[in-house]
């Protein structure tokens, strides 16, 4: 009776076990956006780019005040779009930089979003 509930639970948690070191994996905190953690911490701007995106708070301002806010850390040769380096998330599959994508519109911020290069 012993071994075969033994050979019923131990999948169970096995698999358990397997999504619990998932989870743990690809854990990491949202920030809110904090100006000089983002030009400073390069390699963990992913933990402040929910609260840049969701906040909105880059919508309507012009490329120089985005620049002055978020720093010239980018190809600013391009005059629709803006993309900043977020670094790499703790992902299972998470083998390139992540970005987020500034997109203007008139000479405003018209979108900001996630962007896999």
């Amino acid at each position: 009776m012993t071994s075969l509930l033994t050979l019923l639970t131990a999948p169970v948690l096995y698999i358990i076990v397997i999504l619990i070191w998932i989870a743990i994996e690809e854990y990491y905190p949202n920030r809110s956006f904090d100006k000089k953690m983002w030009q400073t911490q390069k390699e963990v701007r992913y933990e402040y780019s929910h609260d840049l995106i969701n906040s909105k708070i880059l919508i309507g301002k012009t490329r120089n005040q985005v620049l002055q806010l978020l720093g010239n850390d980018t190809d600013t040769t391009q005059t629709e779009e803006l993309y900043y380096d977020i670094g790499y998330r703790p992902e299972l599959t998470g083998i390139d930089p992540s970005t987020i994508l500034i997109h203007f519109k008139n000479g405003r911020v018209d979108t900001v979003i996630e962007h896999d290069r």
